[in-house]
């Protein structure tokens, strides 16, 4: 289970913010920059997306298992 029964509006929440982020980060042209690290930014946004899309996964898994009950 990745968000506690419950929790999943403080899920949603987060998980909208991740996705929003990475794409602000994927769509503008800081895109082309990289951190101060090494790291390019598109992977940065890339690796947002994803975590924010997988955050929203398990929201809607816990709502369509409390409608099952």
């Amino acid at each position: 289970m990745i968000i506690k029964e419950g929790k999943e509006k403080r899920g949603a929440v987060i998980a909208t913010l991740f996705v929003v982020i990475g794409l602000v980060l994927l769509l503008t042209p800081i895109r082309d920059s990289t951190t101060r690290h090494g790291i390019p930014v598109w992977i940065i946004g890339t690796i947002a997306v994803v975590t924010g899309l997988v955050f929203l996964g398990g929201v809607f898994q816990n709502l369509l298992r409390r409608r099952r009950r």
